[in-house]
Formats: structure tokens, sequence, C-alpha cells
């Protein structure tokens, strides 16, 4: 990451917080794991080791080998700066790949009651904050009952942030996901199905 010209946004124990060197996002979403040397991307759910960050940073077309494209960017830090300026932003397809039920987790909201794919949360906007917020995990869509208002992650962080612009939006999402990344991810406390897929360690490589 140093090399690639990122510098540590946080630290902690055991892990670093970046930027993602392959978006534009407002908020840094990569932790890196610094004692397994493995790294998530909590935005787009992504995770790996050095080879699979060199495919994600690479820029198109993707003809170089990963390995050579690594020692090259170890034995001239900073020579794909420009290439990693061309990486789009992130888009509101990025953010709406995230759970609803990781969101409402990372926003310190627990389901109320479960049962096969429904989850039932106390509303986390509305003013007696009663059991009225239906997620379907199937669908990654949310309903009050009450209201008869709903949606997707979109329209429920706006109604929870009381902001109405998709970057603002964007930025709020990113931002408690984040933090939530932050203090648990690295602790053994992220959702299963954002753990990576092997907890084996990966050989460690010799420049």
């Amino acid at each position: 990451m140093a090399a690639l010209g990122y510098n540590p946004k946080g630290v902690g124990e055991g892990y670093a917080l970046y930027y993602a060197p392959y978006r534009g996002d407002a908020v840094p979403v990569l932790a890196v794991d610094t004692r397994a040397n493995l790294w998530h991307d909590y935005i787009a759910g992504e995770s790996g080791g050095i080879r699979e960050l060199a495919l994600m940073v690479m820029p198109y077309p993707k003809t170089m080998n990963p390995m050579d494209y690594i020692l090259n960017v170890m034995n001239n830090p900073g020579c794909v700066k420009s290439a990693v300026s061309r990486n789009a932003p992130h888009s509101p397809e990025d953010i709406s790949k995230i759970r609803l039920t990781d969101f409402m987790a990372a926003a310190g909201l627990e389901p109320v009651f479960s049962k096969g794919y429904i989850r039932v949360y106390n509303a986390p906007y509305s003013r007696d904050n009663g059991p009225a917020l239906v997620v379907n995990t199937e669908t990654n869509r949310w309903h009050d009952v009450r209201t008869g208002n709903a949606g997707d992650i979109y329209e429920l962080a706006s109604k929870m942030a009381k902001k109405y612009r998709t970057d603002e939006i964007s930025s709020y999402i990113s931002g408690i996901m984040a933090e939530f990344h932050k203090r648990n991810t690295l602790k053994g406390k992220i959702p299963e199905q954002q753990k990576p897929e092997s907890a084996k360690p990966k050989r460690k490589i010799r420049f």
C-alpha cells in the first residue's frame, strides 16, 4: 500500500485502515489484517491477499501477470498512481450490494424478531421506535408496516440520516460500515458471509 502511495488512515492492534486504491470512496473502507496479511473491502465485499489486491488495482486491460505487477510496484514506488486515479468512484450499485442486516448491525440495531428470511426491527427513524421495520433478507429490501414506506438501503439511510442527495447518503452509509468494520472485522466479529473464504495462512512472498 505504501508503494502505491497510500498511508493508513487508522491503525489498531493487528489492522490498518486505508482508502481503497481502486475506487474513490469518501471514507477508508479497506481493512488490512497485518497479522494474516489479508485485506477486506467492506463496501464491495471483496477479500484476499496481495495477488487479489493487485488484480483489483491493475488498470485495464489487465494483461500483466499480477506477480510481475507487484514486483514492478515494489521496485518503482508511486509508478502506478496515474493508473489508480483513473478508477471510477464507487457507485450506488456498489452501495446497494450491502446487506440490510449488516447495515442495521453496523448502526447498532438488532432484530427483535426473526423467522426464515424475515427480520423485524424497531424503526430507527421513528419517534416511538416501535417494531415496525421488516427486512426481507432474500430481496434485501425493507417495509414499514405502520407507514407503508418501503425501499432499499438508500431509502432507509435517507430516512435515518435525513439526507436526500445520493452522494451524502453514500457517504453516510460508507461511514457507518467503515467504522463498524474498523471495530469488529479484525476482531473476528464480522458477519459470516463477509469473512474471507479461506482462513488458511498464505505463504509469504519474497521480493
